[in-house]
């Protein structure tokens, strides 16, 4: 007998995500294929393994929160959608890519690039890919990218408990700015 509860809660095929925009200029590939890396623009199609990937990122907190799968998965989708909505709507990102590596896709670097300070939006990876200077070198590259395209800069924003990660960002040299929200700490690499 299904449960009530399961019927009031969305599917990851019942929910209406909003477009992605169309893609813009691709960054240079210098450097991806090296690692077998290709970024392609994200599309509708692309939207299970966004949630799926997004799931992957929440994993230890929905973990923490004891819930019961479906209610775990409920709030997974739920909060995929927002953030989706949120980037695409708000036009935070101008590039929506998903990261393939051997034809596999293994994570998504969301970018924005209309100002004179470039904004790494999102860079998430499965965490089987983690780990393997993938990251670290999607950075650089993009690095690369803001100065050869006269960026003033490069700035992000990390969560303040993901160590790991602000640790590569500042071996990449980004530093510490005085902006911070309760959550997350906002790095920058100037562009000198």
């Amino acid at each position: 007998m299904p449960s009530p509860l399961r019927e009031t809660i969305p599917t990851l095929t019942e929910t209406t995500p909003a477009p992605f925009p169309a893609a813009g200029k691709p960054l240079e590939r210098r450097g991806l294929s090296r690692l077998r890396l290709r970024l392609r623009p994200a599309a509708e199609a692309d939207l299970p393994f966004l949630r799926a990937l997004y799931g992957t990122t929440r994993s230890s907190e929905v973990a923490a929160a004891g819930w019961p799968p479906v209610l775990a998965e409920a709030f997974l989708v739920s909060q995929f959608d927002l953030q989706h909505r949120h980037f695409v709507g708000e036009r935070l990102a101008t590039d929506f890519w998903i990261i393939e590596q051997a034809g596999v896709d293994v994570g998504r670097l969301y970018l924005n690039r209309s100002s004179s300070t470039w904004r790494v939006i999102d860079l998430a990876l499965l965490p089987e890919a983690q780990g393997r200077g993938l990251g670290g070198a999607l950075l650089r590259i993009v690095q690369a990218e803001a100065r050869a395209h006269g960026a003033d800069a490069l700035d992000l924003h990390v969560l303040k408990t993901n160590r790991r990660a602000a640790a590569l960002y500042s071996r990449l040299g980004f530093v510490l700015t005085a902006e911070e929200s309760a959550s997350h700490d906002r790095m920058i690499w100037p562009i000198s």
